[in-house]
């Protein structure tokens, strides 16, 4: 009912050939994607959107286009300071992140507590309690995390809260990623499953300070784990 509401399709193609290069490390750095149609097929997606994906990853530069030639990965890409991509290993990037999230998400849970229609509470209730129980992988986690938060983000019926969401999925795709890598991704995925249903039943209650201090806590873990 609520399918891929806050993921552009090309966007999770991008997050897919991610996986193929920080989680189950089948693209290397030097390696060259394969061909158009066969890499297509192979994502279950239209040629159209992998192009869309592909030019979102170049510009990133974590993939380079060779004209007459393909497309390869870069590994890591030229340093950005608002790039994950560029430090996907770098914790201390990653905590200068999670900070950044502590300050502004409680808040935005408080709000869109304060605004959200019953569809949106239902909705968010969905990724947050039903669809996070059922992922069995780290792109499937990071999929319902991802429009879980985002979730949140747009109840605030606040345009600007909107236009951050990219940036939340972008550090919940990577703090993710770190965690597999660290081998604690199970231990962070059953704290993100509990503090998501202390967040999701403050939004049942309509209790907006429950919400923040949920997402508090929730952030503040994420802290705690990338410093373990």
């Amino acid at each position: 009912m609520f399918k891929d509401e806050f993921v552009s399709a090309s966007a999770r193609v991008a997050n897919q050939i991610r996986d193929m290069i920080f989680i189950t490390h089948e693209l290397k750095k030097g390696d060259k994607l394969a061909n158009e149609r066969d890499l297509a097929l192979k994502l279950c997606t239209s040629r159209n959107t992998l192009r869309e994906a592909i030019k979102t990853l170049v510009a990133e530069g974590l993939l380079v286009s060779r004209r007459g030639s393909g497309n390869y990965v870069m590994g890591r890409p030229q340093a950005d300071q608002l790039s994950f991509e560029a430090r996907e290993s770098d914790k201390n990037l990653m905590k200068n992140w999670y900070e950044m999230r502590l300050i502004i998400e409680p808040q935005i849970a408080k709000l869109a507590v304060e605004r959200a229609t019953d569809k949106e509470i239902e909705r968010i209730v969905h990724w947050g309690c039903v669809e996070i129980q059922k992922t069995q992988t780290v792109p499937e986690f990071v999929f319902a995390d991802q429009q879980f938060h985002a979730a949140v983000a747009i109840a605030t019926h606040n345009i600007t809260i909107e236009r951050l969401v990219p940036y939340i999925q972008e550090s919940s795709y990577y703090g993710s990623a770190l965690a597999s890598a660290g081998h604690w991704f199970e231990k962070a995925k059953q704290q993100s499953v509990q503090y998501h249903e202390e967040i999701s039943k403050a939004f049942l209650k309509r209790d907006p300070f429950g919400a923040y201090l949920s997402m508090q806590n929730h952030l503040m873990q994420g802290i705690a784990d990338i410093e373990w």
